[in-house]
């Protein structure tokens, strides 16, 4: 048998990859967009896509200062998809408003966060099911009663009593996690579920559990994300380790749900709303339980994320809590301390600080997810075709020298209504602007922001009166982590507690 030269098969394959590449790039539909730290050559954009893993802070920074004030609109390789990155305010408006069967916010956020390959994209659709957030809605002025008795039991549960004076440190991004999921899981799925450590670390989990999986997922082209998410998600394994937990009572709410005139106030909260949708649609078992840890995953993410970060400035900075102490002191003693959601409202102070932080840090460097679902075009003429993930560039927003003076200092009473302000909405944390996304912009805002302020504004209120906190030895903030755009809390880091000798409210 005669043997091709080592020489001829390796000019071969280089002409293979040249003829391939002209190709690629004859046909590269985004080849318009410029490219930032990455390559357009085949192959070359794959590698880049692990750089941007990696480097994204940097690339995205790099991006948006270039293009920034210079067209508003770059693009970045993903290791699964180039990802069209938007930074001008009049782009992010033009990105929210395409209606849904142009630019897609269901399949956006499925991809860019994986959920609709590990979890499906039946079970990701329970996002969207309008009674279940309308109900959610609901929540915000009728259970706040609820949902303070349980930050109160959560918090006398996991901070640890310390002899008068000494402090007790615990790991804060674990801790509020807990009590996020606690106060949540009071309205989601009522007592005594919220309470059972089974069920809550597995609710708990699944956050990290999406991110771990989505970090595997996103590693490969869509065509092999299916049986790839198959492979490694971790969710069909815990779907059966909630059984023991929860599938006694879900019987029972199925059974209820089904029957005409049934028991329906036995179980008033968020899950059965879920369930009576989902039995109308014949879901199985699996797919409520499933449905139940997307929600999980919506409810618990951006708020335990946010307020570590808050908790996290509050112990670097412990002069903001006198003005804050004073505020919630003032607003309990007006109410004879009895919290509702006027009360809270009334917490502007505690609104600005919240808001001042996730502008500073945020929980997502991008926000806007959005998928074409046809060919669109932007009013600059930037031609963006089907099947293209675009995202707005949520971190350059929240700098905008526009709209921010010293966009670059944390102020914590940047918000802080004045007269003038009275009667507007602007400056609340759960007003959605071009230039403030952490919660997304235009009709898809996240609905269950306002619950989400709630417990934000209840746990902090309730910390600056009844504790000091503080890192080790009065150190400084540790410096937060990025998973590829996601800003985390350093997770390994402790903050002290020590009560106070004041009264609670």
């Amino acid at each position: 048998m005669d043997f091709v030269p080592a020489s001829t098969a390796l000019l071969g394959l280089l002409g293979a990859v040249i003829i391939f590449g002209t190709y690629r790039y004859r046909f590269d539909k985004l080849r318009h967009i410029p490219i930032v730290g990455a390559s357009s050559v085949p192959g070359l954009s794959y590698i880049s896509g692990f750089k941007y893993f990696i480097r994204a802070k940097q690339i995205l920074n790099e991006g948006c200062e270039k293009y920034g004030d210079n067209g508003g609109i770059f693009r970045v390789a993903q290791s699964d998809q180039w990802a069209v990155v938007v930074t001008s305010p009049q782009l992010i408006d033009e990105l929210r408003r395409f209606p849904d069967d142009q630019m897609s916010l269901r399949h956006g956020l499925g991809e860019m966060t994986a959920a609709s390959y590990v979890f499906g994209t039946k079970f990701t659709s329970a996002l969207l099911i309008p009674q279940i957030f309308q109900y959610l809605g609901r929540q915000v002025g009728e259970r706040v009663d609820a949902v303070h008795d349980e930050m109160v039991l959560a918090f006398s549960d996991l901070i640890p009593t310390a002899a008068d004076g000494e402090w007790a440190g615990v790991l804060g991004f674990s801790t509020i996690v807990s009590l996020v999921s606690r106060m949540t899981n009071r309205v989601l799925v009522g007592k005594p579920l919220c309470r059972d450590p089974g069920f809550m670390k597995l609710a708990t989990n699944v956050p990290l559990d999406l991110l771990q999986a989505r970090a595997v997922v996103n590693l490969f082209p869509n065509l092999l994300k299916p049986l790839v998410a198959r492979l490694f998600s971790p969710f069909p394994r815990r779907v059966q380790e909630c059984k023991p937990f929860i599938e006694s009572e879900l019987q029972d709410r199925i059974r209820i749900a089904k029957e005409e005139g049934g028991d329906a106030n036995r179980y008033d909260d968020f899950f059965q709303v879920l369930v009576q949708e989902l039995v109308a649609l014949d879901s199985t078992v699996d797919s409520i339980i499933s449905s139940l840890f997307v929600l999980e995953f919506g409810a618990l993410h951006t708020t335990a994320i946010s307020f570590t970060h808050a908790l996290f400035e509050l112990a670097a900075n412990p002069e903001y809590a006198r003005e804050l102490r004073h505020e919630a002191q003032a607003v309990s003693k007006d109410v004879n301390g009895v919290w509702n959601k006027d009360a809270i409202a009334r917490l502007t102070r505690h609104d600005s600080f919240l808001k001042e932080t996730m502008r500073v840090y945020g929980t997502n460097a991008t926000s806007l997810f959005r998928k074409a679902m046809r060919d669109v075009t932007f009013s600059n003429g930037t031609h963006i075709p089907k099947g293209t993930l675009v995202i707005a560039a949520a971190k350059h927003a929240h700098f905008n020298e526009d709209s921010y003076a010293s966009p670059d200092v944390f102020d914590p009473w940047r918000f802080v209504l004045t007269e003038k302000d009275k009667g507007t909405f602007n400056h609340n944390v759960t007003t959605p602007r071009v230039d403030y996304l952490p919660f997304g912009l235009g009709k898809h805002s996240c609905p269950g922001r306002f619950f989400a302020a709630l417990e934000m504004k209840i746990m902090l209120a309730h910390i600056v009166v009844n504790y000091d906190v503080q890192f080790e030895n009065g150190g400084p903030r540790p410096k937060e982590k990025w998973m590829v755009t996601s800003i985390l809390p350093d997770r390994t880091a402790k903050v002290y507690f020590r009560k106070r000798k004041t009264g609670s409210i």
